[in-house]
């Protein structure tokens, strides 16, 4: 088997070396061509958009497959491709990470439908959604005029579950075959049966080296984690007692302020939340006929930029994305609802905050709304201190221990994989 690492050392590919059935070669239907999709994630959806078959027959999924057949990269040639540097700059000339967090979910995608294949063109494919994004790190910062690699694997299964590891790297330099990261994501990918929409088991999943049974002891290892994270959360358990001290120091604290001005390095968590209303079009389907959720990561990142970019006065940047979980589908003809605040902003010399977006669709015949997101997001801002946010009720208090907990979950992670940014978080 030729080794991950041997892999990663290929050539740089702008289109993806084909690995997929001839079902799916076959398959080059327009609808990735008329999206308003940037053009890595168009390409990433033509090499696995679904052809109508005729036969129904679903496949087995009891083959054994490694960590190389589903591995995938694709380029972003920003040095030399101009009109797709321009697909990705914001007006400051920076860029948009929104749309790299968009092509990272359809790369996911493309990864699952690699590691689910069965070489069979008698059956018909699964479908594959993104159940959850559950750590997203930016360790250095985009720069316009460079080239970036997206590559990625299927790291750990479950029994319809497949853990997805992507990174995004860049040359060294403009003539080295090393590579320096600067994004690690890790998405949970599911399995459901294409016509019954039920979970549908995955093909095993097994190490050929060293080097990748510790990445699959990993992917168990995030697994237990992510279930004790989920036990623990605030919003199922009451808080520890170190966080109910702090609790009191705050309502102290805002007592203080009787009249309910606030200094000028503090604001009421209130004053700042935003909110977004998008009506879901069919320009914004996937190749399931749901809302693509890249298209929602995008939105929701973009609108908490801008929440952070109000609060701080200036152009913030990415340092983390933790733990979103993709509850419901959204339909097309849905109303998308995007509500932002910041959770947790600690003041005084530190340069880093917690700003969480939740996405609400909403049937506008019945106006039922239900959460299908919660995003939560870790931004630094890139040359002074930032104001003090302070809750003042009992459930704005939960969110701001809420943002406090993944604010130090992101500044330990930062520890580990990127020291340097760790003037961001000091107080």
């Amino acid at each position: 088997m030729t080794s991950l690492r041997l892999l990663r050392n290929r050539s740089w590919l702008y289109t993806i070396q084909r690995q997929f059935s001839s079902k799916t070669e076959e398959a080059l239907s327009i609808l990735g061509e008329i999206r308003p999709r940037s053009s890595i994630t168009n390409k990433l959806w033509r090499e696995r958009n679904l052809a109508k078959l005729e036969s129904m027959t679903k496949p087995a999924q009891n083959l054994t497959k490694s960590m190389s057949d589903s591995y995938t990269e694709i380029c972003l040639p920003f040095s030399t491709d101009k009109l797709l540097q321009e697909e990705y700059l914001t007006y400051a000339g920076t860029i948009r990470v929104g749309k790299i967090l968009e092509d990272l979910d359809a790369l996911a995608g493309t990864i699952g439908y690699r590691h689910c294949d069965d070489n069979n063109t008698a059956t018909v494919p699964l479908t594959i959604v993104t159940a959850s994004v559950d750590r997203i790190t930016l360790l250095k910062r985009l720069k316009p005029n460079r080239d970036y690699r997206m590559s990625g694997y299927v790291s750990y299964v479950g029994s319809s579950s497949m853990e997805i590891s992507v990174t995004v790297d860049t040359p060294h330099n403009a003539n080295s075959q090393e590579y320096d990261k600067v994004m690690v994501a890790t998405f949970m990918m599911v399995a459901r049966d294409p016509v019954t929409k039920t979970a549908y088991p995955v093909n095993r999943l097994v190490a050929n080296s060293v080097e990748e049974e510790s990445i699959l002891t990993r992917g168990k290892e995030r697994k237990h984690l992510r279930k004790l994270e989920s036990e623990q959360s605030l919003f199922r358990h009451p808080p520890t007692e170190d966080e109910r001290l702090i609790v009191h120091e705050l309502y102290l604290t805002t007592k203080s302020y009787e009249n309910g001005k606030l200094p000028e390095n503090a604001h009421w968590m209130e004053t700042t939340q935003y909110q977004s209303l998008r009506m879901c079009h069919p320009i914004e389907r996937n190749i399931h006929n749901s809302v693509f959720g890249g298209f929602i990561m995008r939105e929701a990142f973009e609108l908490g930029w801008m929440t952070a970019d109000l609060l701080v006065g200036d152009h913030p940047s990415l340092l983390a994305v933790d733990d979103i979980s993709f509850k419901h589908p959204v339909e097309i003809g849905s109303l998308l609802q995007f509500t932002s605040f910041v959770t947790y902003a600690p003041g005084n010399q530190c340069r880093a905050l917690q700003v969480d977006v939740r996405a609400e669709v909403i049937n506008p015949k019945t106006r039922q709304a239900k959460v299908t997101n919660t995003f939560h997001f870790t931004f630094a801002c890139p040359t002074h201190s930032i104001p003090f946010v302070l809750p003042r009720t009992y459930e704005e208090a939960m969110l701001y221990l809420d943002g406090r907990r993944r604010f130090l979950k992101s500044k330990e992670e930062c520890q580990e994989l990127c020291p340097d940014r760790l003037k961001f978080y000091q107080n």
